[in-house]
């Protein structure tokens, strides 16, 4: 094999794949439709963020807090951005494309308010800090496990914080500002 890539490693990053396909196809829907559509002949089955966060998100397990996917979650954090940089035609310059960047050069161009750039870049950045711990402890993952797990002490001690509580409690903090934040952005 030339890629050197174990078995584990290779369905790891087949996962990731079809992961990263079903959400870009739901990004791409909610770009398109927004979030309060849902499908015309399946009203049932909710709005666009409705079925994101079932499927991908807070209800599908009920295990952890979801980084990623969950209300606050960096998801929320990557659609305002790239939701802002569509609305005001924010076009990306140079190499960088990082959403701290875009988040800093939105500012700049007085797309995003100094309160939500605050909000938005602190909290992205406790979730990136948490995100990157997680997954050099256990691999990919985007839910924080329960604060009983010794995963959570880790993580915690990792992040620069001096117990599983104070980390909980300032990540519930950020993420319920950058969801307000999101949701100013977007009404």
């Amino acid at each position: 094999m030339y890629s050197q890539l174990n078995d584990d490693e290779i369905e790891r990053l087949a996962k990731l794949t079809e992961e990263c396909g079903e959400i870009s196809q739901m990004v791409g829907k909610i770009l398109v439709h927004g979030w309060e559509n849902h499908h015309p002949r399946k009203p049932e089955e909710g709005t666009n963020r409705e079925r994101l966060e079932k499927e991908k998100g807070t209800h599908r397990r009920k295990l952890g807090t979801d980084i990623k996917f969950g209300p606050g979650g960096m998801l929320d954090v990557y659609f305002a951005s790239r939701y802002l940089q569509l609305r005001d035609e924010v076009t990306d310059e140079g190499d960088d494309r990082s959403t701290a960047f875009t988040l800093e050069r939105l500012r700049e161009e007085g797309s995003l308010s100094e309160e939500d750039y605050v909000v938005l870049s602190s909290g992205y950045s406790l979730l990136r800090s948490i995100d990157h711990n997680l997954r050099l402890i256990v691999g990919r993952s985007r839910r924080l496990p329960d604060p009983n797990h010794p995963t959570a002490r880790d993580v915690a001690s990792r992040a620069g914080f001096g117990s599983v509580a104070e980390m909980q409690e300032e990540l519930a903090e950020q993420m319920k500002a950058i969801r307000a934040a999101y949701s100013r952005i977007l009404s």
